[in-house]
């Protein structure tokens, strides 16, 4: 299943991956608040916290502290930044950066998942 929802304002677009391999169930749900903006399971904020769950029959979950962050396409510049790869079943991450970018990527052999700027316009009101 795979959502992508637009959120005024901030024009954030929001993902939801949720993916069946067997008997393995990955699961890949990021949320951020950045200003009004939405997108996982946590927050991105001012002086708050991020939180990135990651299920693969076994749940791994890092926590990093941010002060400021601003979304670009897939990538999202921070004071503390992470890099999160999830493909197939197998789960790479805690790659940190310091001042770098946070960079989300889903791959089930089915695509790439990341979040983005929905560039506000007329026509896609």
């Amino acid at each position: 299943m795979y959502i992508g929802e637009r959120i005024e304002g901030w024009q954030l677009v929001y993902c939801f991956q949720h993916t069946f391999i067997g008997i393995a169930d990955i699961v890949s749900i990021n949320i951020g608040i950045i200003g009004i903006g939405i997108i996982g399971i946590g927050i991105i904020g001012i002086g708050i916290i991020f939180l990135d769950i990651v299920s693969l029959g076994i749940g791994i979950v890092r926590i990093g502290i941010v002060r400021i962050g601003i979304i670009g396409i897939g990538i999202i510049f921070l004071d503390i930044v992470f890099l999160d790869i999830v493909f197939l079943d197998i789960v790479f991450l805690d790659i940190v950066f310091l001042d770098i970018v946070f960079l989300d990527i889903v791959s089930l052999g089915i695509g790439i998942d990341i979040f983005s700027i929905a560039h506000e316009s007329d026509s896609d009101l």
